[in-house]
């Protein structure tokens, strides 16, 4: 991903998905908790679903986007850390595949984040 102009375009969309999903975790925890199969999960998926929101305000609003990139991606190991023990407490798939997702995205953050930073955007 050289191209800064397709960075910008990846910040731009991660910066919707992730407020988005924050505001479904923020809003509606035990709702969210519900539809991954897992229980007493309210608090910590509310605090999660805040963090979202401000690194999304942060991707959508403000310059230098990479640093809100690189704040994404050191917050998602700890989350899909998180999904996975959830997983094992709760025998259910649901949060193995989130936390899974959620590595993934973590790849596409960081070369975003180097892209940005290259071309100080």
């Amino acid at each position: 991903m050289n191209s800064p102009l397709k960075a910008e375009t990846i910040a731009t969309g991660v910066g919707l998905i992730t407020a988005a999903i924050g505001a479904a975790l923020a809003s509606a925890p035990r709702t969210a908790a519900r539809a991954i199969g897992v229980q007493d999960a309210t608090r910590p998926l509310a605090l999660i679903g805040v963090v979202d929101l401000a690194i999304a305000w942060g991707l959508l609003t403000q310059r230098p986007r990479w640093r809100w990139m690189l704040a994404r991606a050191a917050a998602n190991p700890p989350t899909a850390a998180y999904f996975a023990l959830l997983g094992r407490r709760n025998s259910a798939a649901a949060p193995y595949v989130a936390a899974a997702v959620i590595g993934s995205a973590t790849v596409v953050d960081l070369f975003a984040c180097r892209s940005l930073y290259a071309s100080q955007k």
